[in-house]
């Protein structure tokens, strides 16, 4: 589905983070998910239910950025 296989591996990679496990620090996991509705976005996914659409290495690597500095969701750009 649009690259997601390998989108998963960057985030994982990103992370240092296990697809589908808790990292050990207990911050991070990565997980698929079943339909949520906005593969015509994709690729896409959730963090703690906000959709994050459009994604690619670029986006990743900016969420990366706002998740490890512990930006709140609400305040991520769309």
């Amino acid at each position: 589905m649009l690259g997601k296989q390998d989108l998963m591996s960057y985030f994982a990679s990103q992370l240092h983070v296990t697809i589908g496990e808790l990292r050990a620090d207990g911050l991070f996991s990565l997980n698929n998910t079943s339909c949520s509705g906005i593969c015509d976005q994709g690729p896409a996914g959730l963090v703690n239910g906000h959709a994050l659409t459009h994604l690619d290495p670029v986006r990743v690597d900016a969420i990366v950025i706002l998740i490890y500095q512990q930006v709140p969701i609400a305040q991520w750009p769309a």
